[in-house]
């Protein structure tokens, strides 16, 4: 949320996405190395397709905008989703599958994750899942609020755009937020509500949940200044808001720091090593 370049940010939602895939070895597999669950091991290798597809195409369409517009800078990004809709519409499907909402092949992955984690009575991954939702639904606005927004100056692209190295990323990101409608029932359990019909309570909640609280994430810990900045009534919700998002601003630049202390070598080296050695300690206590 506090990275500039839009590049940078879809490569740090990677380690939260990732972080989803490791999600299957302590639900899967015993410490002995037996497996215990299949769901969740299905689970794991799901959520890893469906995360390959969509950043696959969040990248891709990331790419092409950098090369038409000259730079990937958030805040610079306004008109943009009228010069290259295409591009855009990607990274919003891509974005929109990694959330996990129903319909996805990530939500029928982290729905198998989960109900591996609830039946080893893990209750507290459901918060961790989340939660990783709304933050993913938090760049994701934050981003499309800059590229909708209106610009200061026309836009000049480097050159006409390719009709087939755009389709390409638009193919990844439908495959990801589209793989729940595989018909995997004979192998894999399907939640009830990927049954029930579109419109549903159950879907429209947990399709509005995400992005309702991923926008207020963004107004709270996003630094950069909103498009709608100089409207009377985000005036007004701002100044309501300020004390909340003083705090999380401050919060947020405290953990932006010790991510840069953490990104060098000697820290990355030691915290590595202690957690190789953490590891190695509790399988040995396990077995």
């Amino acid at each position: 949320m506090r990275q500039e370049r839009l590049k940078l940010l879809i490569a740090y939602s990677t380690v939260a996405q990732i972080g989803y895939l490791f999600l299957m070895f302590p639900s899967a597999y015993h410490a002995s190395g037996r497996l215990v669950s299949g769901d969740a091991l299905a689970g794991g290798l799901l959520q890893a397709v469906s995360h390959a597809t969509a950043k696959a195409a969040m990248f891709m369409a990331v790419g092409s905008i950098y090369a038409a517009v000259g730079h990937d800078r958030i805040t610079g990004l306004g008109g943009v989703a009228r010069a290259l809709p295409l591009n855009v519409l990607v990274f919003a499907l891509g974005g929109i599958a990694l959330m996990g909402v129903p319909l996805s092949g990530a939500y029928l992955a982290k729905d198998l994750l989960l109900r591996s984690a609830e039946e080893n009575g893990q209750w507290w991954w459901e918060i961790a899942v989340q939660a990783g939702g709304m933050f993913t639904a938090a760049y994701v606005v934050l981003v499309l609020a800059h590229a909708l927004a209106a610009s200061d100056k026309p836009i000049v692209l480097a050159g006409p755009t390719s009709r087939i190295r755009d389709a390409a990323p638009l193919v990844l990101a439908l495959c990801s937020l589209l793989l729940g409608l595989v018909p995997l029932r004979p192998y894999l359990p399907v939640p009830s509500d990927m049954t029930s019909p579109l419109f549903s309570p159950g879907i429209l909640s947990k399709l509005l949940l995400p992005a309702l609280g991923g926008a207020v994430i963004a107004i709270l810990v996003s630094p950069w200044p909103h498009p709608l900045a100089s409207s009377t009534s985000w005036k007004a919700m701002m100044t309501a808001a300020a004390p909340v998002r003083r705090g999380s601003l401050a919060l947020g630049g405290l953990v932006e720091r010790g991510n840069e202390v953490l990104c060098q070598w000697p820290a990355a080296s030691m915290c590595l090593l202690l957690l190789a050695l953490l590891l190695g300690a509790l399988m040995h206590m396990a077995t």
